[in-house]
C-alpha cells in the first residue's frame, strides 16, 4: 500500500483474444486519480487494498515485456509471487523493507529500529501472528510451556506440521535454484503455495489443541500474546491470496500431470466479442 510503482495489466488490444492484447506497465502511483483504500481483515489487520484509477495516466516508456505481451509477464510476475508465498511456512516470514522514495528513512534507523517499527506497522505492536506459529518448533515450544508437550495427539500433530514445513522448504530451495539459475518458477511454485495453505490451517489446529479455550483469547493475556487468536482468525486467508488453492490445483492438474484443460468456448473469441463483464 505504500509503493512508489504499481503493475497495471491493461486491454490495449480488444480484437485480440482475451489473453492476448494485454500489456504490463509500471505506472507511478503518485499521482492524481490513483485511490488506494485498505481493506480491514477479519483480524483488525489491513494487509491488502482496492486500487482506483480514475483518468489515471501511463507512458508507454513503462511497458514491460512488450506491446500486448502482458499476460507473459503477468504469469511470470504471478508465478515469482508464489515462490515467495510458498516459502512463507518454511524459510522464515520476511520483514520487507521499505524501498523506493521511502528508503532513505531506513538510513535513520537501527536494525532493531526498523524490525520494530515493521511489528507495530503490521500488526499495532504485536509480532504478526503466522511469523509465530507456523512451525513445528513454535508450537513445540508452547506446547511445553503449557504442559501438553507429553501429549499424545499433540506430538503427532506437532509432528506432522514439521514435516511438511520441512518438505516445503526444500520445494522453495527448487524453485528458488531454478530461478538463480536463469530460468522462470516452475508448478513447484504452486506446489509451495498449497503447502502454506495446508500448514497454516494445520498449525492453527494443533495450536488450539494445545491452547484449548485460552486460544480465543487475541489480547496480552491470550498464547503468545494473543497471536494464536489472530492466527485462528486469519488461517483462511493463504488459501486465497497469490491465487487461490483452486487455480494452484488447476496449474498442477494441467502442466504437471498433463490433465486436460477445461472446456472454454471462448479462447479463441476476440475480447471485444465477449458478452460478458464491461462487454455485455
Amino acid at each position: 500500500m505504500g509503493s512508489d510503482v504499481g503493475m497495471l495489466i491493461a486491454r490495449t488490444d480488444p480484437d485480440a483474444v482475451k489473453h492476448a492484447g494485454i500489456t504490463y506497465f509500471a505506472i507511478e502511483m503518485d499521482q492524481p486519480g490513483i485511490e488506494v483504500r485498505p481493506l480491514r481483515q477479519i483480524t483488525g489487520e489491513a494487509h491488502f487494498a482496492e486500487v482506483f484509477l480514475t483518468d489515471a495516466r501511463v507512458s508507454a516508456e513503462n511497458i514491460i515485456g512488450g506491446l500486448n505481451n502482458g499476460w507473459n509477464v503477468a504469469r511470470t510476475t504471478l508465478a515469482n509471487e508464489r515462490v515467495g508465498l510458498g516459502g512463507g511456512g518454511s524459510l522464515g516470514f520476511p520483514l520487507s523493507a521499505p524501498g523506493g522514495r521511502r528508503s532513505a528513512e531506513q538510513l535513520e534507523q537501527t536494525v532493531g529500529e526498523f524490525v520494530e517499527s515493521v511489528k507495530r506497522a503490521a500488526t499495532g505492536g504485536r509480532v504478526p501472528a503466522m511469523m509465530m506459529v507456523r512451525n513445528g518448533e513454535a508450537l513445540a515450544k508452547m506446547a511445553k510451556k503449557m504442559g501438553r508437550d507429553q501429549d499424545a495427539s499433540v506430538r503427532q500433530g506437532i509432528a506432522r506440521v514439521h514435516a511438511l514445513t520441512s518438505l516445503n522448504r526444500w520445494n522453495t530451495l527448487r524453485a528458488k535454484a531454478a530461478v538463480e539459475a536463469g530460468g522462470r518458477p516452475g508448478p513447484e511454485a504452486s506446489l509451495g503455495k498449497l503447502m502454506v495453505s495446508r500448514i497454516t490451517r494445520m498449525s492453527r489446529d494443533v495450536g488450539m489443541e494445545i491452547a484449548g479455550p485460552s486460544g480465543m483469547l487475541a489480547g496480552e493475556d491470550g498464547p503468545l500474546n494473543g497471536a494464536l487468536a489472530l492466527q485462528f482468525l486469519g488461517a483462511p486467508a493463504p488459501s486465497i491470496y497469490g491465487g487461490s488453492d483452486e487455480v494452484q490445483h488447476n496449474i498442477i492438474g494441467e502442466r504437471v500431470l498433463g490433465l486436460p484443460r477445461e472446456p472454454d468456448a471462448s479462447k479463441s473469441v476476440p475480447f471485444r466479442q465477449l458478452k460478458t463483464g464491461t462487454q455485455k
